[in-house]
């Protein structure tokens, strides 16, 4: 139950359902937007404990590590077809690697900061991205 994560394919769905002339950041920020701003305080909950205890119980964060594909896949997949490309794209590829990594980012801060709004927080990782990572 902990690994399970209903929202991959309701995020997916609202990132397809973006309009075809959006950026590929644009898109994702807007879907996330949607998806996680409809999550009441008790499901952010609910997400930042699940995230917590991926994070401390050694044979969950592996098998969270290993199950990171599937989610991975779908999002390629998904910004693929965006840009009328292949998943297996180099440029597609690089652009996941760099999404997950700032989701990532955004999850932890999430699970350190309890009161920390997990939708602004991966808005925040996504503009990062958006604007070139300016430091």
């Amino acid at each position: 139950m902990v690994l399970w994560d209903e929202l991959d394919p309701v995020f997916i769905a609202a990132l397809r359902a973006q309009p075809a002339g959006s950026s590929p950041l644009r898109a994702l920020r807007t879907a996330l937007g949607d998806v996680l701003g409809q999550l009441s305080p008790e499901e952010q909950e609910e997400q930042r404990e699940r995230l917590a205890l991926m994070l401390s119980i050694p044979p969950l964060r592996a098998a969270s590590a290993d199950q990171l594909g599937g989610p991975t896949r779908l999002l390629a997949e998904a910004l693929a077809a965006r840009a009328g490309r292949s998943p297996d794209d180099l440029a597609v590829r690089i652009l996941v690697g760099a999404v997950i990594g700032a989701g990532l980012a955004a999850l932890l801060a999430a699970v350190e900061e309890p009161g920390a709004d997990i939708a602004s927080l991966m808005d925040q990782a996504l503009a990062q991205l958006e604007a070139g990572l300016p430091l």
